[in-house]
């Protein structure tokens, strides 16, 4: 089994202060590992797995993988690539705004 080294997204602080500003429930998941998500985000009844990838970065073997079985029985993890259209993606989804 290959690895990789553990390495932050360069927008995940922006990300998870921009959403915990407009009241979103945040837990960084970034270190967990195995292809899980980086973060858990919710608010109210609603759950998102959100992986952070940086523009023109790809998912690794263990992230397709982990997205691939999550998407066979829940909700697909949300890629982010941007902290902005996250935040706007998930207000249209609660239909909630700033």
């Amino acid at each position: 089994m290959r690895t990789y080294a553990h390495r932050v997204d360069a927008h995940q602080a922006e990300t998870v202060e921009l959403l915990r500003a407009a009241g979103y429930a945040v837990a960084v998941t970034s270190r967990l590992g195995g292809g899980f998500p980086d973060l858990v985000v919710g608010k109210g009844t609603q759950v998102w797995l959100v992986e952070l990838k940086e523009r023109g970065k790809n998912l690794t073997p263990a992230e397709q993988q982990f997205h691939e079985s999550w998407a066979s029985r829940a909700r697909p993890v949300l890629i982010a690539r941007d902290p902005f259209g996250l935040l706007r993606y998930l207000q249209a989804q609660t239909g909630r705004r700033l």
